[in-house]
């Protein structure tokens, strides 16, 4: 780079010099007189600041002596014309609209004139010139003198702030990466917010491109992305908040809305800022723009209150969010017109990039090992999930062959742990117990839970279907975690008959169609509760369900119910609990089959009472 400067200053010196205009003066308007070299311009302004509508520049000089064909060179972010002793010399972009292309650097010949003479140019700028560039004065040389000067001009955009350009496209790499974590871990969404605000940072930066390379791109372009760019700003306390576990204030919901209707205008209507404020640009920097990042950055201080009780990395990120909010407040400061001067624009934005990049770097730092430490426990919970899961296997019978009775079983748990059980408890006497439930609740509570009634089921006084019930509801009540647990219990007694209990659960069917059952309220909700026995005859096979069945929604939310569940009984086990899976499982589904192997001198002596 260096060894390029330096043939730059060997070819500014063998081309000669080139000359600035200097002796300029403004005009707010439009008029095409002004063209004119004869036209009296004493009373124009000697800076363009504040001047409303349209604007025109007329720059007096003397013609220096070439050799070679004179040129002018302009560098004005809006679309133009251009007069040279009252004829028009050239256009740039459509002056009617204001809008003209990024590559801003352009040089128009002048026409034949005499050795030494006087020089008038004009130019008539449009009516929207862009938002932050500087309106520079004309200057005058040969092609190649203008090229080297074109080119001066190019390097020294490059390397200016070259650091803080660097900076913000590493934080748009950083960006992306923060993204795409955030959507293999959804549950954390300030990485989402700080990958946006990082992204902002980019945004911000490739508005400024086109103008830097000269690219002859429309200036909407790099308009809409420094739009984009102030709405995305306020990503800041959505990530600020969500870094410390809070919800966004509607403050700062209704504060981001009230910004993009703010800069709405400047987009569709820009105005200049730098070398020429118009009054509409000032209002909305003063009244606008400055304050409402002013509060914006607020939320760096304000998020981490109350301070007390803070640990040292809380009070560590409280002093880096203090820190770059002061230094986000040293840009806005100094834009405001009656305090700063936007002469300091450049250093102060090199101070914000000195001191937020490193913040935003301490941030992701605390959340890269917040990542780590809740993938450590994640990492816990899923082998507490996993040793759960096997303690439930352990409790849900694997094992159904008992002697006289013929049982089929479907268990499919919606969740790595499901809140779903049943017991097939067999007797000397050739009964068969039969307790068929469902927790409220998913997850590791719900399996606790599930254990819990398993394990009372191991000290019955009494087989009784009424009276396993009332056993249960005393062994749960007080510890179900304000949920509760609908069970449904049955005795067959080798017989054919089968003495039923309901305690809040789906009535069991035989053979297609629906056992009417008295039902209570369900376990664990109401003390020294009394169950009702129903009594059957067991001559078909008698299927229990869990609600997983039933509530089964398809993807138009549409339930099986039990208009479909009730014909749906009378197959086989595994066939109901797969058709409900298909229609849509939304819970755990469990299904229970069992009917007795009678004689068929017992089967005649059933079917006769």
């Amino acid at each position: 780079m260096k060894l390029f400067a330096a043939a730059v200053l060997f070819a500014v010196s063998a081309f000669g010099q080139t000359v600035e205009m200097s002796n300029c003066v403004y005009r707010g308007g439009d008029d095409p007189a002004w063209a004119a070299v004869g036209y009296d311009d004493s009373g124009w302004a000697r800076t363009p600041n504040g001047l409303p509508g349209g604007l025109w520049m007329r720059c007096r000089g003397t013609l220096p002596v070439k050799t070679s064909p004179l040129y002018v060179q302009l560098n004005l972010s809006a679309a133009w014309e251009l007069y040279a002793n009252g004829r028009k010399i050239g256009t740039f972009g459509d002056p009617a609209s204001g809008f003209a292309t990024a590559d801003t650097i352009q040089q128009r010949q002048i026409p034949a004139e005499p050795a030494r003479g006087e020089l008038l140019i004009a130019v008539r700028v449009g009516d929207r010139p862009l938002l932050y560039r500087l309106l520079s004065k004309p200057v005058l040389g040969t092609a190649q003198e203008l090229e080297v000067s074109r080119f001066e001009v190019f390097h020294d955009a490059i390397l200016e702030g070259l650091g803080t350009r660097v900076a913000s496209y590493a934080m748009g790499i950083a960006g992306l990466i923060l993204l795409i974590l955030s959507i293999a871990d959804q549950k954390h969404r300030e990485t989402l917010w700080l990958g946006i605000f990082c992204l902002r940072l980019l945004i911000y930066q490739l508005a400024d491109v086109p103008f830097t390379f000269q690219l002859p791109l429309p200036i909407w372009m790099p308009l809409v992305l420094w739009w984009l760019s102030q709405v995305l700003n306020f990503a800041l306390p959505w990530f600020i908040y969500a870094f410390q576990g809070k919800p966004v204030p509607a403050f700062y919901r209704w504060l981001r809305v009230i910004v993009a209707a703010a800069y709405l205008p400047l987009l569709v209507d820009p105005f200049v800022a730098n070398g020429a404020l118009t009054p509409a640009r000032i209002f909305v920097l003063n009244y606008v723009a400055v304050p409402l990042g002013f509060v914006n950055t607020a939320c760096l201080i304000t998020a981490f209150l109350p301070y007390r009780n803070r640990s040292w990395p809380e009070w560590l990120a409280v002093v880096v969010g203090g820190i770059w909010a002061l230094a986000t407040g040293v840009p806005l400061f100094v834009q405001l017109p009656w305090i700063g001067q936007e002469i300091h624009l450049y250093g102060a934005n090199n101070l914000l990039s000195a001191l937020r990049t490193p913040a935003i770097i301490f941030f992701i730092v605390l959340l890269a090992l917040r990542f780590r430490r809740v993938g450590r426990e994640r990492e816990q919970l899923r082998s507490d999930m996993d040793a759960a899961r096997n303690v439930q296997q352990r409790l849900v019978p694997a094992q159904t062959d008992i002697p006289g009775y013929e049982i089929a079983t479907a268990y499919v748990p919606a969740n790595d742990v499901g809140g779903d059980f049943y017991q097939c408890l067999p007797a000397a006497d050739g009964s068969l117990l039969v307790v068929v439930g469902d927790v409220s609740g998913k997850g590791l509570d719900a399996a606790m839970l599930v254990a819990t009634v398993i394990g009372a089921l191991g000290d019955l006084a009494s087989r009784q279907p009424a009276e396993v019930l009332a056993h249960l509801n005393r062994a749960i009540l007080g510890k179900t975690g304000g949920g509760f647990v609908t069970c449904g219990c049955a005795l067959f007694d080798g017989n054919g008959n089968v003495e039923f209990a309901n305690a809040g659960h789906i009535s069991p069917y035989m053979d297609g169609s629906e056992v009417e059952v008295d039902s209570a309220p369900p376990l664990g909700i109401i003390a020294d509760m009394e169950y009702e026995t129903t009594t059957r005859l067991a001559l078909g096979t008698v299927t229990f369900l869990s609600d997983g069945v039933v509530e089964a929604r398809n993807g138009a939310g549409e339930l099986l119910g039990f208009e479909r569940t009730g014909p749906l009984t009378a197959k086989p086990a595994s066939v109901i609990a797969e058709e409900a899976r298909r229609w849509g499982q939304d819970d755990d589904i469990t299904v229970v089959q069992v009917s007795a192997k009678l004689s068929p001198r017992e089967a005649t002596a059933c079917s006769t009472h």
